[in-house]
Order: structure tokens, then sequence, then C-alpha cells
């Protein structure tokens, strides 16, 4: 498989212009469909999701025999007030939710049952995810700046990358039992923002950074992008592996 740009075992990365070439001339066992725009131009948002949708066609089109199209789980929307589950209703906020329940329905309806999975996958971190809530305060304390937080009692679940990985290739390496049409990827961890802005102050003075007052200004809004994770470890015995605390040192360690 020259055709990748990184390549582990039998698993290989397939670049976008080589996609249709790669798909018709090889058998592939399980296809993750990972491509998707976010942070783009108005102008790019249509041709980033055609191309999206361009790849369930063309794996269908040249007998993928399984299909893995990970999805988000922001298609819940933001006000849950419990872990959301995967047969709770969808809630569609944002161009993003919507090209991505988009593509759920359309690999619903061109693989059989069994066949595919839309993994709704939580919000990632890692060294590199610069938008996220917990880099940006990492980045913050490393300047010397006091953080303000507004409200402070918002939930937020957040990913390592990591564990992200290992989810996926659990998914794919796992038993020949059917899959069900969605799983909730993500963990059971979760915090208010308040106690995110206290552990991200604790982490970077452990790394040598002096702590930095905390703000808390009143705000009522309410927020939580909490998962129930338990079907995927059900179907598959997995659980994701790295708390927050580590993930705010594999930031430092990579970021300094």
């Amino acid at each position: 498989m020259q055709f990748a740009q990184k390549m582990c075992g039998n698993i290989a990365v397939i670049t976008p212009d080589q996609l249709e070439n790669v798909l018709r001339s090889h058998t592939i066992d399980v296809l993750v469909q990972l491509a998707f725009p976010r942070n783009v131009s108005e102008e790019k948002w249509a041709a980033g999701i055609k191309y999206s949708i361009d790849i369930l066609f063309l794996a269908k089109k040249y007998g993928v025999k399984r299909l893995i199209n990970v999805s988000s789980q922001s298609i819940y929307g933001l006000q849950r007030r419990t872990a959301a589950i995967e047969n709770d209703g969808i809630v569609l906020n944002s161009p993003y939710t919507t090209g991505k329940y988009c593509t759920e329905l359309l690999a619903a309806g061109l693989f059989e049952q069994g066949m595919f999975t839309n993994i709704r996958l939580s919000t990632i971190i890692g060294p590199t995810t610069t938008e996220r809530v917990p880099n940006k305060l990492l980045a913050s304390i490393k300047r010397g700046n006091e953080l303000t937080i507004k409200g402070g009692q918002q939930r937020f679940s957040f990913l390592d990358v990591r564990d992200a990985a290992d989810g996926l290739l659990r998914i794919i390496s796992g038993t020949s039992q059917p899959w069900k049409p969605a799983y909730n990827l993500g963990t059971q961890e979760v915090h208010s923002l308040l106690s995110i802005a206290e552990k991200c102050n604790q982490a970077a003075f452990a790394y040598g950074y002096p702590k930095v007052h905390i703000n808390l200004s009143p705000d009522g809004t309410f927020l939580s992008n909490e998962l129930d994770v338990s079907l995927i470890e059900k179907d598959f015995g997995w659980r994701a592996h790295y708390r927050l605390n580590e993930s705010l040192v594999y930031i430092l360690d990579h970021n300094g």
C-alpha cells in the first residue's frame, strides 16, 4: 500500500488525490471516513461537505466491506441535562452539525445494517488542539494572564487524542458482531469549567509556571457536552484511559 502518507500494519491513510484510484484497485475491509471541514471560510464549506459525501458514494461504488463514518457529539446540542445516549434526539445548531448529520444519514442509506457505524466523537484535546478550552487556558496561564471564567458551572468532557485513536482501532479490530448504527466515543470524566481552569492552573504550576488568579463572573448560560459511553464499552470492552490531568501534562510536555 504505497498510496498512504502514513501506515501502521495493515492500516493506511489515503490522501484525497488518490482516493478513487485506491478504492478501485484495492480491497478495503474497513474504511474510516474522517474528512470534514471545520473553521473554514464560507466558500470552502460546500467543497468540504461535497468531498465528505463523495467518499461515502465511492466507498459504496467500489465495494468497501465496512464503513466507519466519524461524526460528532455536537449533533446532540449543548444544552444537555443528562449525558447523551445514542438514541437521543438530534439538535442541529450550526453548518458543522448539519453537515455531520447529513453524512450519518447517507452512510445509513448506502450501507446495510451492521456494515457501517457512525462514531459520535467527543471533543478531542491534545497538543495541537489550540482552539479547545484547556489549550487556551494553559496558553493564558503560561503568559501570566489572569483567567476570567464566566459562570463556571458549564460541564465539559474532553477526550485525549490518544484515546480517540485507540477507540477507533478497537472498533476496526473488534469481533465480527454487527455494529450498531451509532456509538458515542468519549470518556465518562466530566468537569465544570471552573474545575478545568483550576486543574490547568495546577498542571502549569507543577510544570514551573506561577499560578494565576481566577476571576469568576456571573453567567447563567448552561452548556454540557457530556456523553453516555456505555454502549461502546458493552460491545467492544473499550474505555478511555487518559484522565484530564494526564492530557494537560501531555499538552504541556509538547508545547512547553
